[in-house]
């Protein structure tokens, strides 16, 4: 074999060479953004679960009164008006009525 006649293989191997980087570069980018995707929908969910829970935890403090920040209580205690009215406010269900008696449960109410 003749010098000249291997003068073109080392261009098409240079050229895979480069396309196989290319290809590796390519699948390595597209991990990256895959993982800060997930990364961003991680914190997101975090940061939802957190302001649902604060909100429950907010929900069952004013249920209770025990929030000093909102004027109402349920407890009847008033809540004076600048004009002097003073309304009271009481927490009540019908289902609060209905409670089985003591040492009952709600399995024998069911069943009566």
């Amino acid at each position: 074999m003749r010098l000249g006649d291997q003068r073109g293989i080392a261009l098409v191997a240079v050229l895979w060479v480069v396309a196989i980087l290319a290809l590796v570069a390519a699948v390595f980018m597209r991990e990256a953004r895959t993982e800060i995707a997930l990364t961003r929908n991680l914190a997101e969910e975090a940061k939802a679960e957190a302001l649902a829970e604060a909100g429950v935890n907010r929900a069952i403090l004013v249920l209770l009164g025990l929030d000093e920040a909102i004027p109402w209580r349920v407890d009847g205690t008033g809540f004076a008006f600048d004009d002097g009215y003073r309304p009271s406010s009481r927490a009540s269900s019908p289902a609060n009525e209905r409670r089985p008696a003591h040492g009952q449960s709600w399995r024998a109410r069911l069943h009566a």
